[in-house]
């Protein structure tokens, strides 16, 4: 379905009911779990977010290319500040 799902209420539940993880995707979402994964979950949904540095943006791609059935957005550029302390 690509990137530019704009999916709401039932039709998002129907597409939903058709997805299935493969071995591959499995491995690799437990992995980033593991690993660099931030899990939300609201109400009944699950909300899996991925942060990385600009050096791993081909990593992040990567990922988004395996994931990319499950996922409505594509990857964004994210700024963060940071304060130390003097």
């Amino acid at each position: 379905m690509g990137s530019s799902k704009k999916l709401f209420g039932k039709k998002l539940e129907e597409y939903k009911n058709l997805l299935d993880l493969n071995k591959f995707q499995q491995d690799v979402l437990i992995g980033t779990i593991l690993g660099d994964a931030n899990i939300r979950v609201l109400q009944k949904d699950a909300f899996l977010t991925v942060s990385h540095g600009e050096k791993q943006v081909d990593y992040v791609f990567w990922k988004y290319k395996i994931f990319q059935n499950w996922v409505l957005t594509k990857p964004r550029e994210e700024f963060r500040r940071y304060y130390k302390k003097t």
